[in-house]
């Protein structure tokens, strides 16, 4: 049967709330479940769109339309309109595309929900793989092969929370493959520690990685690490704005992967700052200090500009301190 033949054998009806089996989850591809948004929008216009509902004879199964139902609960509505199908004429595949396609064309799945659909398609529908990779990726906006599938779908087993603030925060599927490199203690460790600091994408790339590293090198645990005075010092400074917390937070995590760096970072800070430098002009050191070449960065705009750049560069290789800056590369 093709889904758009459904209709002729669907029945729309007034359904009771109590009626819905709500912990049949099956052909749930929605994650979260509650949504303030709509919740707010039934208080004020109702339900616009019917649910789908299975008869399944003692009870009525959702297939598309949880949150739905899940807020008419919330606000102790009882029935719900809903487009009711007999458990024969939908069966299981049909029933998860007419999902996954009523889904598809009133919003985007995030990266869970994209998770949810592809673990339903490979588990209990039993799509092959020429299916799933011509159909289903490009309509996801995901590109895997099977070893990727297989690390992906492990956001399935995080913690709610977790998967929660993934959603909230956009976090990107690099940093959440990151994150479950670590034991599930260590992830709800690393949630409670990153929840107040709101990284970019970037700074949570660098402090995961780092606190993987620390605790690979030194034998401990994360929670061993975030619980340290310095850090913990920081956490609790509400002297200091939210971004300069988590800048902190992740410049102590670097001082404590790579102490000689970070030391030689301040060395150079140090001498850049003695030297007095006009503005403009930029003093870059070589990356982790590995390559003996130092770069100068300035900007000018006509003949003048460069005569005063050079005779500060001039005055610049004349000073002590220049020598101590070409031994530390």
């Amino acid at each position: 049967m093709k889904i758009n033949s459904l209709e002729k054998t669907s029945e729309l009806k007034l359904v009771s709330i109590k009626d819905i089996d709500i912990k049949d989850k099956e052909f749930l591809i929605t994650f979260p479940l509650r949504s303030d948004t709509l919740i707010n929008s039934i208080k004020e216009i109702g339900i616009i769109t019917p649910i789908i509902l299975r008869d399944m004879q003692n009870r009525y199964q959702i297939i598309s339309g949880f949150k739905r139902v899940f807020a008419c609960r919330e606000l102790d509505i009882k029935s719900i309109k809903a487009i009711v199908h007999s458990k024969n004429d939908l069966k299981d595949k049909e029933a998860f595309y007419l999902n996954f396609y009523e889904n598809l064309t009133l919003r985007s799945f995030n990266i869970v929900e994209k998770a949810m659909i592809l673990n339903n398609l490979f588990e209990r529908i039993k799509i092959d793989t020429k299916e799933y990779k011509k159909k289903f990726l490009p309509l996801l906006g995901l590109d895997f092969n099977k070893k990727q599938l297989k690390d992906f779908f492990g956001l399935l087993d995080l913690d709610e929370k977790i998967k929660t603030y993934i959603v909230e925060e956009n976090i990107s599927l690099k940093n959440i493959l990151q994150w479950m490199r670590f034991t599930k203690k260590e992830q709800k460790d690393i949630y409670r520690f990153i929840l107040p600091l709101r990284l970019s994408s970037n700074k949570l790339r660098e402090v995961l990685l780092f606190l993987e590293e620390i605790c690979q090198r030194d034998k401990i645990s994360v929670k061993d690490i975030i619980d340290c005075i310095e850090i913990q010092d920081v956490l609790n400074n509400m002297n200091i704005t939210v971004s300069q917390r988590s800048s902190k937070i992740r410049d102590l995590l670097k001082r404590k992967r790579f102490p000689q760096l970070t030391s030689m970072e301040k060395s150079f800070a140090d001498i850049i700052k003695d030297l007095k430098l006009p503005k403009g002009i930029i003093f870059r050191s070589p990356e982790y200090f590995e390559e003996k070449e130092f770069s100068i960065e300035f900007k000018i705009k006509n003949k003048e500009e460069l005569k005063r750049v050079s005779r500060a560069l001039l005055n610049m290789s004349e000073k002590e301190k220049i020598s101590e800056l070409f031994k530390m590369s």
